[in-house]
């Protein structure tokens, strides 16, 4: 070490350095600090609310049931065959609408017992029978008349309707059918 001769006058040496130490021991570690408070959760948002279910209307009540009404404005169809025989073929009409027969009449006049057999067809041409409204009723009545069964109340649109005889018994001075339709 060199040293200045001024700063051995005025007493400002330096001395030697000393030797060095030992290193000191680590300190312990200090407490660990207090956890900080969580923040609070933010709030949830509102549902929205269901809509209400309308309420079931009433059932009406049973309706009545009609009454049956009356002919009313039938339309009749008569055919009167005099002196008929076995074998005859009558046209009564021909129709352009659908029409629906109501109910069918017949009666006689002659002696010794008389009796006819008839049936009423109807088609869209005379040679072919489509449709069999009455079929083979006998009728014996000479004084009121009787009503016949009728097979098939429709007679369509655009048909041609005709009679028809296949048996006569005693002396028929004349036979007459009546057909009412709407």
């Amino acid at each position: 070490m060199s040293q200045n001769l001024s700063d051995f006058l005025t007493g400002n040496l330096i001395g030697f350095t000393g030797s060095r130490g030992d290193t000191g021991f680590t300190g312990s570690q200090g407490i660990q600090g207090d956890t900080g408070f969580t923040g609070s959760q933010g709030d949830i948002g509102f549902t929205g609310s269901q809509g209400f279910t309308g309420s079931q209307g009433i059932q009406g009540d049973t309706g009545f049931a009609g009454s049956q009404g009356d002919i009313g404005n039938s339309t009749p169809r008569a055919l009167t065959i005099y002196n008929p025989t076995d074998a005859e073929n009558v046209t009564l009409f021909y129709t352009t609408q659908s029409l629906t027969i109501n109910s069918i009449r017949a009666v006689l006049t002659g002696s010794s017992s008389p009796s006819v057999t008839f049936s009423i067809f109807s088609g869209s041409d005379r040679s072919t029978t489509t449709t069999t409204h009455v079929n083979a009723q006998t009728v014996t009545n000479t004084t009121t008349g009787v009503s016949v069964t009728v097979a098939n109340s429709t007679i369509p649109a655009d048909r041609w309707v005709w009679l028809t005889t296949s048996a006569t018994v005693g002396l028929v001075s004349s036979f007459n059918t009546s057909l009412l339709y709407a």
